[in-house]
């Protein structure tokens, strides 16, 4: 299922529910479906750019209780600072997704490696014992 199939339903709001029971009601579909119910009028890109806020939103909103109270961040005032510098910083690539998706709903990105750099996958370089129960 790709974001292609929710924009070619859009304006049904039963197809739309139909296509976020397919995907077990993931929180994300829930929110491109959400989406698409509230903006019925923009774009698809558009679409795309307030789904990947709306991300961002949840992101921060489960990331933030943990931070404030810190030494960092003593407030979730100091908290919000950041993330608008994470989504100002993310603003160019959110737009280059939007576009790329709203054009191509099976685009995906591609992660290039620096000069010498070992293709590696992402989770287990993150693991610290093997599976075996020894050290890596």
């Amino acid at each position: 299922m790709t974001t292609g199939d929710f924009l070619g339903k859009r304006g049904s709001p039963h197809d739309l529910k139909k296509l976020v029971r397919q995907t077990r009601c993931h929180p994300y579909a829930v929110q491109l479906e959400s989406v698409l119910n509230s903006y019925p009028d923009v774009t698809p890109t558009e679409c795309l750019h307030l789904w990947s806020h709306a991300i961002l939103d949840t992101v921060f909103d489960q990331i933030g209780p943990g931070l404030a109270g810190s030494e960092v961040f003593p407030s979730f005032f100091d908290t919000h600072s950041l993330f608008v510098e994470v989504r100002a910083g993310l603003q160019g690539d959110i737009e280059t997704t939007a576009v790329r998706l709203a054009d191509n709903p099976h685009w995906r990105p591609v992660v290039r490696l620096r000069k010498g750099e070992a293709r590696v996958d992402p989770t287990a370089s993150q693991m610290q014992v093997s599976l075996l129960g020894g050290p890596t």
